[in-house]
């Protein structure tokens, strides 16, 4: 959110996902990273904004989530895979 005119970061959990904020751009495919191409954005926060499980059952997928700034100036949201620990480009921010 953005109050007089600082951006605050805050986590997501639970019931609180569904008013997170949400990229206006998602990628239709996330955009693996290479660890050359990390150095290209600044993560504004060190403890992932949002976690993605799912059940035991269904196909293993674990994700954190961070909000990140391109050196372009772009707020980017990446996450890591928590099964590979390779990051992706998901989604880009107006």
């Amino acid at each position: 959110s953005i109050i007089d005119e600082a951006l605050q970061i805050k986590r997501a959990y639970g019931k609180s996902l569904n008013s997170a904020p949400r990229p206006s751009l998602l990628l239709e495919k996330p955009e693996p990273l290479a660890r050359a191409k990390m150095n290209d954005f600044k993560f504004l926060t060190a403890i992932p904004t949002e976690r993605i499980e799912t059940e035991w059952w269904d196909t293993p997928e674990e994700r954190d989530y961070y909000l990140a700034a391109s050196f372009c100036g772009a707020l980017v949201w990446i996450f890591q895979d928590r099964m590979s620990g390779n990051y992706y480009l998901h989604g880009y921010y107006d």
